[in-house]
């Protein structure tokens, strides 16, 4: 018998310790409790995507009421990710997704693997002739009337 994997509850952030003034306290507060909840939730763990977007939401809409400001850029980055943890933690990754979410290292091996070409044209013949010594060289004789 196999143990039913259990979906963790969405993310929520209690405001109301913070005062008007303590904006910033409270954004870096959020910012490090979305990074540990992002870091230490499975795939298998994840809320609906639904629910992510609306504690996403709910978050922001929270903040901004308490605040009358959204939080910085860095917790934003943070919500961003939280909404897309289904594709972020999906280990069956491919490149030929419509949102293709890669890993440094996937980055990394396609950039290895697929060389840029550049802007010159290719011509094949000439490339031919110039980089093969074994051809005999052929030119054209003047006439006399040039």
């Amino acid at each position: 018998m196999t143990a039913k994997k259990t979906r963790k509850d969405n993310f929520t952030f209690n405001l109301d310790k913070y005062t008007e003034n303590q904006w910033k306290i409270a954004d870096t507060d959020l910012k490090e409790s979305l990074k540990d909840w992002i870091n230490n939730t499975k795939f298998e763990e994840l809320p609906t995507q639904l629910q992510l977007n609306k504690s996403c939401e709910a978050v922001t809409e929270a903040f901004f009421s308490k605040f009358d400001r959204m939080p910085g850029s860095t917790s934003l980055y943070y919500l961003s990710n939280y909404c897309l943890l289904h594709t972020i933690k999906n280990k069956k990754k491919s490149k030929f997704d419509d949102d293709a979410f890669l890993s440094p290292s996937q980055l990394h091996r396609r950039d290895i693997v697929e060389k840029a070409m550049t802007d010159e044209i290719l011509d094949v013949q000439n490339h031919k002739n110039m980089w093969n010594p074994a051809q005999q060289r052929t030119t054209q004789e003047k006439s006399e009337n040039d």
